[in-house]
Order: structure tokens, then C-alpha cells, then sequence
């Protein structure tokens, strides 16, 4: 894998407490950090019905081009605010989606992703039973 390709470095399985996952995109490092305090698991459940879906175990990298939306509202105060953020290594969460790719939640953190043109982005799938 050549310079102009992200190298993967992950550091802990999603819902470790103060985690750090890396991403290096380009020239630039993307740090994404999860909160001491912050109950991944239990954030993202909020968003599950477990009668239909179940949550991978771990956190993936998708090709932001692989994960959507179909919202066209956005608040471009709230993605300025997180775009700032992944520039400057600040704790960001992983996005929730469905294994279709659809953004359940993180859809401010996708907009953001694009913004400083994040090639790959941390996610967290769901995963439809049946």
C-alpha cells in the first residue's frame, strides 16, 4: 500500500472504555477518540429495534462513498463544528448505519467527513435478522 493510501490502525474493539482508533488519510491524521464516559453500545441500541437488527461487535471502515443519506437537511454550523474537530484530533463517535450503508445515526459527521474530503470513516453496522 502506497503513501497516498489510509493505513488502518485499530487500537481497540468498539466499546472500550477511552478507545482510540486511528485513520490515517493522506498527509493528514484523522483521530478519532471515544469518551471514557460514553456508553457506545448502549447509544447506538437507542437507535435498534434487537427484534430486527443486531449490532456488529466492532468497529468497521467504510468508503464514505459506500454510506448515504436521505436527509437534505443539515445544519452547517453543526458540521463546520465537527469538521473542525476531526482536523484538529478531537474526539469524534463512529457513525451508526445499516448494513445497506443508510446513516441511522452520525449524518452531521458524514457531511463533515466529505468536507475535508475523509476517504474512509468509522462505523458501527447494524445488521438486519432474518
Amino acid at each position: 500500500m502506497n503513501g497516498t493510501k489510509a493505513t488502518l490502525a485499530i487500537i481497540a474493539a468498539m466499546g472500550a472504555v477511552g478507545a482510540i482508533v486511528r485513520r490515517r488519510s493522506g498527509s493528514r491524521n484523522i483521530e478519532w477518540v471515544l469518551d471514557e464516559d460514553f456508553d457506545i453500545r448502549g447509544h447506538f441500541e437507542f437507535w435498534s429495534d434487537p427484534e430486527l437488527f443486531t449490532l456488529r461487535s466492532k468497529i468497521e471502515w467504510w468508503d464514505i462513498d459506500d454510506v448515504y443519506t436521505d436527509q437534505d437537511f443539515r445544519d452547517e454550523s453543526i458540521v463546520r463544528r465537527y469538521a473542525d474537530d476531526l482536523g484538529d484530533g478531537r474526539k469524534i463517535i463512529p457513525l451508526l448505519i445499516h448494513d445497506t450503508g443508510e446513516i441511522m445515526d452520525g449524518h452531521h459527521r458524514w457531511w463533515a467527513a466529505k468536507k475535508v474530503d475523509i476517504q474512509s470513516i468509522p462505523v458501527v453496522v447494524m445488521d438486519y435478522k432474518g
